[in-house]
């Protein structure tokens, strides 16, 4: 009952802070500072991305409870850094999948690793179609 509990409160908790995209306010002033910039944060968020896709990999690599709900954390850290740096809709398109498949690949995996009936599937499965609902939407908005 007490593992249960927490369980829920973990999920509660990502489904309520997990971050979005703030975005970036609009600048005014001179161009070429506004490139520089632009550029800057071109390269900061291609480390972004790279940090975070090398934080997912080492935690699914070692990963030793199927309880870390930070897979899916990690995972839409991923997400987010790859929609920041993303320029085209095919791109964004592309990001989605990406995610969708990784919450794939953590149900089997924790499929190996615990016994059918865990309490950790409805878990995966509800950031399964969180993460399909995002493909999905991308995918029919028009731009």
């Amino acid at each position: 009952m007490r593992t249960r509990t927490l369980l829920c409160a973990i999920v509660i908790g990502v489904f309520a802070f997990s971050g979005t995209n703030s975005g970036t306010p609009q600048q005014k002033g001179d161009p070429a500072k506004k490139a520089a910039q632009v550029d800057d944060l071109a390269k900061l968020g291609k480390a972004r991305r790279d940090a975070a896709e090398k934080a997912y990999k080492a935690w699914a690599s070692e990963l030793n409870t199927p309880f870390g709900v930070i897979h899916y954390q990690l995972s839409v850290g991923w997400l987010n850094a790859d929609l920041d740096l993303a320029k085209k809709k095919e791109d964004r398109i592309v990001a989605y999948r990406s995610h969708v498949r990784r919450m794939k690949d953590w149900e089997e995996d924790t499929k190996v690793r615990v016994r059918p009936g865990n309490l950790m599937f409805p878990v995966i499965a509800a950031f399964q179609r969180e993460a399909d609902f995002w493909l999905a939407k991308e995918q029919a908005t028009i731009k």
